[in-house]
């Protein structure tokens, strides 16, 4: 967070609701609040005015106002949301709708044969710079052509988030199991990665028309 602009908690990674770092955050915003936020707010001048939280107010908005605007929230829904919504209407419901029951077909499938599907061990190898990763999954019901395993990792500071496929290694899986491997940098601690599984469907937005996902942790 620029000083000039405003104030930041936390070090802008997820900590899974953990008390001792919520009373952290509690006590960094108290002292925020009592020696900057209301001393800044309070003090004024012979004119009654809060010069500093004014500046603040101007530097925020010069700053912030492109990103934050209605103008952009609006144009983002309409190129990421509405626009692609129209096309995969239109496309679902030409010739009478067959691409519509197509995918309806696949997805109870799918609805049906996710209860089945696990992970099994998750192990990874670091050498030359490199995590390298080898996922078993048990499919269940469901074919290996239903679904994406993906290698993950949040973002922190200093590093962006981490979203890779991974790959089907027939010639390791085996009739109960199949093996999937992907690499990822070694720069970040192996920790900071999971293996997650979500639907294979190229003609249907997900997560918001299928919802499933698995976590291996």
């Amino acid at each position: 967070m620029c000083p000039a602009v405003g104030w930041a908690l936390g070090d802008g990674t997820e900590h899974e609701g953990d008390p001792a770092w919520d009373a952290s955050e509690a006590s960094t915003l108290y002292e925020i609040l009592e020696r900057e936020i209301v001393p800044e707010f309070y003090v004024r001048d012979e004119q009654g005015l809060p010069r500093a939280w004014l500046a603040r107010v101007r530097e925020s908005m010069a700053r912030l106002t492109g990103v934050y605007s209605a103008n952009r929230s609006v144009r983002q829904y309409l190129e990421d949301c509405y626009l692609p919504a129209a096309a995969a209407y239109h496309q679902r419901a030409a010739n009478g709708g067959a691409a519509a029951v197509a995918l309806m077909s696949r997805l109870q499938a799918l609805n049906q044969g996710w209860p089945s599907l696990r992970f099994g061990d998750v192990c990874v190898d670091t050498r030359d710079r490199q995590h390298r990763f080898r996922a078993h999954v048990v499919l269940g019901t469901l074919p290996p052509e239903a679904i994406r395993v993906q290698l993950y990792a949040d973002a922190v500071p200093g590093a962006s988030r981490v979203l890779e496929d991974m790959v089907r290694a027939p010639a390791q899986s085996t009739a109960a199991m199949e093996v999937y491997v992907g690499c990822a940098s070694a720069d970040r601690p192996s920790g900071d990665y999971t293996v997650r599984i979500i639907p294979a469907l190229a003609d249907a937005s997900i997560p918001f028309e299928e919802t499933h996902i698995l976590w291996q942790r």
